[in-house]
């Protein structure tokens, strides 16, 4: 808090104000964050009507916010003293895993998953955890002559279509 309040020319007691802990700013900031990426990509899936496209073209532009905004990126998954359960009060008091429907639903209209299916939550789980792998090796290791985002993101959409 000390660091931050100096960044900002303020006094820590001034922060204090405002907010109780270091995490509670980070949550209002992960907020935002998350409300400008969902944002966009709400505005992608509306240009998108085959199911497929959308989940594709949603994939990429959720891919494509992280590589714009690395220090977003760094901020929400690879923030220093931020504990599991931080995290966990975050993403359950918030609509953070709702809004993550946006890819949940396009993969099921492209799989043709009932939204009760099993199989449909591993595969989106597998879905997000590839996407944001490809989002923070192409951030932490960008001195790697990595293959093109929009290549790796098709190849990995198209994996969870095949697998089927």
């Amino acid at each position: 808090m000390r660091r931050l309040a100096q960044e900002l020319g303020c006094a820590p007691m001034t922060l204090y104000t405002y907010y109780d802990a270091k995490i509670d700013i980070l949550r209002h900031i992960w907020e935002l964050v998350f409300d400008e990426l969902f944002t966009g990509l709400a505005k992608t899936a509306a240009a998108h009507r085959t199911p497929a496209k959308r989940l594709t073209a949603l994939s990429i532009a959720y891919v494509e916010y992280w590589l714009t905004h690395p220090d977003h990126y760094r901020m929400v998954f690879m923030s220093e003293g931020v504990s599991q359960p931080d995290v966990s009060v975050f993403i359950g008091s918030t609509d953070i895993v709702a809004r993550y429907g946006i890819l949940f639903n396009a993969l099921a209209e492209t799989l043709g998953l009932h939204e009760q299916d099993p199989a449909l939550k591993e595969k989106a789980d597998l879905l997000v955890c590839l996407l944001n792998g490809i989002a923070h090796n192409k951030i932490t290791m960008n001195g790697y002559d990595w293959t093109q985002t929009k290549t790796l993101v098709k190849t990995a959409v198209e994996g969870m279509k095949l697998s089927a």
